[in-house]
């Protein structure tokens, strides 16, 4: 499910930086596809398996602890506030223009999402932050089993604000409580040869049983981080939002 497509606009470079969304391989997307291949991402990192439930789950009660888990900008703190609205840079149902979504595999039972900016000047970073389930094992199999063929069909793309798009699976870092985590990066480009980069995004996805979450965070990049490699943002709202989900799920 999950990952929701956001597009923001500021100025800078003459006329105006056109910086942006957030890729989503999971439900709701907004990139384009390329005909280049890529191989399957790193292992994600894992921990032992949690016991089997034995009372199927019911939809409306896994959306409400969806919606309550949600990280909130308090949480977050300064300089994060919650957005209303964002604008759509994306196809219902793509990861990017012509690649389905996770949800083309495996629909999700429950998801809720919720977005957030870093102050409210234009330009500010964006992160967007949802949390699904799945039915059972089966299902979480599933996801497993296609995000790697997302990631490598969205592996580089041009966006439909003309940007060059490369997406970069990096290798996981364990977060507490995480059964698997995933990450991987899009540095989005102003050429076609991918030499002025205009910013980031970044994405953490971790795994609590059948509950799973994300964070998209896109920014621009500083002169400490040129490249836009350091995780440490994303990992640690990931690590936020995770405790939450396992408060509210509590092994359900």
């Amino acid at each position: 499910m999950a990952l929701q497509t956001m597009l923001s606009r500021w100025s800078r470079r003459g006329a105006a930086w056109v910086a942006a969304g957030v890729l989503t391989v999971v439900g709701v997307a907004a990139c384009s596809p390329d005909t280049s291949t890529a191989p399957p991402g790193p292992p994600p990192t894992s921990a032992a398996p949690r016991p089997t439930r034995t009372v199927p789950p019911d939809k409306a009660d896994d959306l409400a602890r969806a919606k309550r888990s949600l990280i909130t900008a308090e949480v977050l703190g300064k300089p994060w506030v919650a957005a209303k609205t964002v604008h759509s840079a994306g196809t219902k149902g793509e990861a990017c223009p012509g690649q389905p979504t996770t949800d083309a595999s495996v629909a999700p039972l429950a998801s809720a999402t919720r977005s957030f900016t870093a102050g409210k000047k234009a330009g500010a970073a964006i992160s967007v932050i949802s949390v699904w389930t799945y039915a059972d094992q089966a299902d979480v199999d599933a996801f497993r089993v296609a995000l790697p063929d997302v990631l490598q069909g969205c592996r580089s793309y041009t966006d439909r604000s003309k940007m060059y798009v490369v997406l970069t699976p990096s290798r996981s870092v364990a977060i507490d409580g995480a059964d698997e985590t995933w990450r991987y990066a899009e540095r989005i480009y102003y050429d076609k040869k991918h030499t002025e980069l205009a910013y980031a995004r970044h994405y953490v996805i971790a795994r609590s049983g059948r509950v799973l979450s994300s964070v998209q965070y896109a920014f621009l990049t500083s002169r400490a981080d040129p490249s836009g490699k350091d995780f440490s943002t994303t990992e640690e709202m990931a690590r936020q939002q995770l405790d939450r989900v396992v408060a509210a799920f509590d092994n359900r």
